[in-house]
């Protein structure tokens, strides 16, 4: 997940938001890694093409990833 979706998630169980931002704040996430799974997984159920993948990344009403890590995902969507 994004941090972002992962921020939204903790606020949507009722933590309040400061208490979201610390855990996100802490969290040892990679987001790269995290947006090269989500485009991995759209490649194989969906068959999406990279472009419409980067789309959905970054959506603001789906995955959420910042630019930055959706570049990241598409750059390493073969490896």
């Amino acid at each position: 997940l994004s941090k972002k979706r992962i921020y939204e998630m903790l606020i949507f169980e009722g933590f309040n938001s400061d208490t979201a931002q610390y855990a996100i704040n802490h969290l040892q996430a990679d987001y790269k890694e995290n947006a090269l799974a989500k485009a991995r997984e759209y490649r194989k159920y969906s068959n999406l093409s990279k472009t419409k993948i980067y789309d959905w990344l970054t959506s603001p009403s789906i995955d959420k990833f910042t630019k930055e890590e959706a570049n990241y995902a598409i750059q390493h969507l073969g490896d």
